[in-house]
């Protein structure tokens, strides 16, 4: 019997510490979207300055990127599926344009993190 009740406590310990977990990177990433949404003439100009999008392209970006990482930070948050694979494309495709911007000497050190910096 005590062994029974060990084994259910330790589930419900990782349990919580999953919900935990999920909860504050969802509400992280949500955040984070939604600073960006708030100003997407900044977050524009920001994407600009990497060369990536072409220019009729900027504002669908600069309102469409933050509007996937509110989504994704919020359905995290409601532990739907497949909504962790989606924050994990956009940690790699950060990673990615961080890279990129390191490879072509720009300033870095102006990309807004969601948490530090938003926009």
């Amino acid at each position: 019997m005590m062994e029974m009740r060990r084994t259910v406590l330790k589930g419900m310990a990782s349990l919580w510490t999953y919900r935990l977990v999920r909860i504050a990177l969802g509400a992280l990433f949500l955040y984070g979207g939604v600073a960006k949404l708030l100003d997407p003439r900044a977050f524009a100009r920001i994407i600009s300055a990497y060369d990536l999008v072409p220019e009729p392209l900027l504002p669908v970006v600069a309102i469409g990127l933050p509007a996937l990482e509110a989504l994704a930070g919020l359905a995290l948050i409601l532990d739907i599926r497949g909504s962790l694979a989606v924050i994990w494309g956009l940690f790699g495709l950060f990673l990615a344009v961080l890279g990129y911007g390191i490879l072509r000497d720009l300033d870095v050190d102006g990309i807004p993190l969601n948490f530090l910096n938003p926009v």
